[in-house]
């Protein structure tokens, strides 16, 4: 089963959907905070199979799906992090308040800040609360 996550810049939350090997909806849950509005679009355009699911998410740039074949625990967030320093309880109390898809992002995201901070080294690694509070996965690291 191929599970699929979405979230957005417009609603607090996110939908979940799953499909069989074949592309098809076997399942659909709806964590996400929307208007009547962003809910009658989902309606209109529902995607009941995964080809009408990344359509639906190119068809508009505030859409974000991500792919979730595991879910990701804080052990290994803390892991892959690597900078083991500062308040490990803060650390997992926010890593434990995010959703899914952004515990999958944050994590997707330290390797892409480990590469930016090797090519700058005058720069220090953030805390691990520093980068889940502060959101730094969704950052756009400059050159």
């Amino acid at each position: 089963m191929n599970r699929y996550l979405i979230t957005s810049a417009r609603f607090d939350g996110e939908m979940e959907f799953r499909f069989d090997a074949d592309g098809n909806l076997k399942y659909f849950e709806n964590r996400a905070a929307m208007t009547d509005e962003m809910l009658a679009y989902l309606y209109k355009c529902f995607p009941f199979n995964l080809q009408l699911l990344g359509d639906l998410c190119k068809s508009t740039t505030t859409l974000r799906m991500v792919q979730v074949t595991v879910q990701v625990t804080f052990k290994e967030f803390y892991d892959a992090y690597g900078y083991k320093v500062g308040n490990k309880g803060r650390a997992e109390k926010l890593f434990n308040a995010l959703t899914h898809a952004e515990r999958y992002l944050a994590m997707e995201g330290i390797a892409r800040y480990k590469a930016w901070l090797a090519a700058h080294p005058r720069t220090d690694m953030l805390y691990p609360e520093t980068y889940l509070s502060q959101r730094r996965w969704e950052n756009e690291l400059p050159k």
